[in-house]
């Protein structure tokens, strides 16, 4: 959870005194309220707006727009109807400690929380709307987040991602003078070290679920995500029935690109290299070959 002195700091908000209602939130859903940052008369501002954004053209009720508009996909942002006039003009940013995805296993559905590893907030590209409610004769605000094609790091759990910008591109988003081609060039894959992952309870697939736990691992022992490990690869001397259960995993380590069978004693995860580096080190003492490597897919 951030707080406001954090958000004045990092977006150059111009109003220094909080909101009166902010509170934290930990399972937030499309069509609720979120934050978002915009430029509004020369002056950055967080306001308050509709998750699923509704053109300023739609004159139907809410209730009748049938299409999902909370995310807006990078390769057709310029161009859907939905979403190209906020592309062009009303540009936003929307803070998060980090959001939920789900990776589907049979017929179950584990999801996972990704945050940045430097722990500070993360900004996700969107769009902005006002829109009149033409049952009720009031505007509303709306917006949208822009997803695009997954880093290696996330491929394992979901085929998208959020587009993650970085401090340095928040200038050049809401710049109302932007050029369409500079900012589709804004819209790709968040570096391969900007995250970290961890799987949590599946009460957050429940709407209902807001409770400040709802982020937390599950247990010790869930199934681990992709991300940077030592792997061990077990030599013919080191007898199976001796360890835990195993899973295959694919690693990209140096140059090559390789399946290994990991055995779950053997396969810690860390975002310190030197730690990394004195568990290779273990490794190769107690147990023969072994990598420091970038796991991209895992199965159990």
């Amino acid at each position: 959870m951030y707080t406001w002195r954090e958000l004045v700091a990092l977006y150059r908000l111009t109003d220094p005194s909080p909101p009166s209602n902010i509170q934290p939130r930990y399972n937030i859903c499309p069509t609720t309220t979120i934050d978002a940052v915009i430029e509004r008369d020369g002056k950055r501002v967080l306001e308050q707006m509709r998750w699923g954004l509704v053109p300023s053209w739609w004159n139907k009720p809410l209730k009748e727009m049938r299409l999902a508009t909370f995310n807006a996909r990078a390769e057709a942002v310029a161009e859907k109807p939905f979403f190209r006039a906020a592309f062009k003009h009303t540009r936003c940013l929307i803070p998060a400690s980090g959001y939920y995805e789900w990776h589907t296993v049979g017929k179950e559905k584990q999801p996972y929380y990704f945050t940045r590893r430097d722990g500070q907030i993360m900004t996700i590209a969107g769009l902005w709307s006002e829109w009149k409610n033409p049952e009720t004769g009031k505007p509303q605000n709306t917006c949208t987040m822009i997803i695009t094609q997954p880093n290696k790091f996330v491929v394992g759990i979901h085929d998208r991602m959020p587009v993650i910008l970085e401090e340095k591109q928040f200038d050049a988003w809401l710049d109302d003078d932007a050029v369409p081609v500079s900012l589709l060039k804004m819209l790709k894959p968040a570096a391969e070290r900007i995250l970290a992952s961890h799987s949590v309870s599946k009460r957050v697939n429940s709407s209902r679920a807001d409770g400040d736990d709802a982020a937390q691992p599950p247990d010790r022992a869930a199934t681990p995500v992709s991300g940077d490990y030592v792997a061990f690869e077990p030599t013919e001397r080191l007898d199976p029935s001796t360890v835990q259960p195993t899973f295959r995993g694919e690693v990209s380590n140096h140059r090559r690109q390789q399946s290994v069978h990991m055995f779950r004693s053997g396969l810690r995860k860390s975002d310190d290299p030197e730690t990394i580096a004195q568990w290779a080190r273990q490794g190769v003492q107690r147990v023969g070959r072994c990598h420091v490597a970038h796991v991209t897919q895992i199965e159990v």
